[in-house]
């Protein structure tokens, strides 16, 4: 799917087929240096795939990984720890087993103009939008969906619901009455992205690209103002924090942001470490397992 994907976004105004006028978003193909770990398998398994769906690649070891990062600091962090653990930014091991470079990897300029993109796009076929707008209650009939009932009593009557609820997708799963049949369900957990100042001497906003570093068990990628953008890979002992209510919830940074933020900064050396966080705190949909 992604690299499907990869193509529409190369030329993104032909595959909408329609101009927003407030403006389009574009990819920006960085490319993509990943980090082999003993948890990822030495990436054997991703260059398989990557072989069988024509992706291209450079396999580098440790010292192949300087001529993409020259301030990198090679050595070993696996297995990662959490801040306050015994050992927490103490090198394992002296150098790192390689990485792969993936050319062909990037990121959208902007999620929201993206989405507004394609809600241009759809209108243009005929879709309607309704804002502001709650929905209470999926009607069934003989055992299926059948349509939304919304807060103010509308009823739209329809053979398909489509669930793309977000955070909120498990509150449509249970009105819809098909939570409980499910053997994975959805919630919502939180979040938290960092975005810290490039070290001194370094344009990360026009050289850098997307890293993905499970040895120290983040990612990271360029942001405007010569920033990084540093989130979690989720490893084992960082803390999962799942959202009971998507509508309330403490949207304020917690250690995690100084712990992605130290943690990258044991792979790029001279990364500043702020006293004051700077990012994105919302909300992802995952899975419960």
């Amino acid at each position: 799917m992604a690299r499907e994907g990869y193509f529409y976004w190369l030329d993104w105004p032909t595959y909408l087929q329609k101009h927003d006028p407030t403006g389009m978003a574009w990819y920006r193909n960085t490319g993509a240096l990943v980090v082999k770990t003993p948890h990822n398998k030495q990436l054997e398994k991703v260059k398989a795939s990557l072989d069988e769906v024509g992706v291209g690649y450079l396999d580098l070891d440790a010292e192949g990984i300087k001529t993409y990062l020259p301030n990198a600091d090679l050595r070993k962090y696996f297995p990662q720890k959490w801040i306050t653990d015994d050992g927490f930014g103490t090198p394992t091991g002296d150098k790192i087993d390689g990485a792969l470079w993936i050319p062909e990897s990037g990121y959208i300029s902007d999620p929201t103009l993206s989405t507004h993109n394609v809600q241009v796009a759809a209108e243009a076929q005929g879709s309607e939008f309704q804002y502001n707008a709650e929905v209470i209650d999926i009607l069934k009939k003989d055992g299926r969906a059948a349509g939304i009932k919304l807060a103010d009593g509308t009823e739209y009557h329809t053979p398909i619901v489509v669930n793309v609820a977000g955070p909120h997708s498990g509150v449509i799963n249970r009105l819809a009455d098909v939570e409980k049949t499910m053997s994975i369900k959805t919630r919502p957990m939180k979040q938290e992205v960092a975005h810290v100042p490039a070290p001194e001497g370094m344009n990360w906003e026009r050289d850098g690209y997307m890293l993905s570093d499970g040895d120290i068990g983040c990612y990271s990628r360029p942001e405007i103002g010569n920033h990084i953008l540093i989130g979690s890979e989720d490893p084992e002992f960082d803390p999962l924090l799942w959202i009971d209510d998507a509508d309330d919830y403490d949207t304020g940074f917690t250690d995690q942001w100084k712990c992605m933020v130290m943690r990258e900064a044991m792979r790029i050396e001279g990364l500043p470490i702020p006293n004051k966080t700077q990012g994105v705190v919302d909300l992802y949909d995952c899975s419960d397992d």
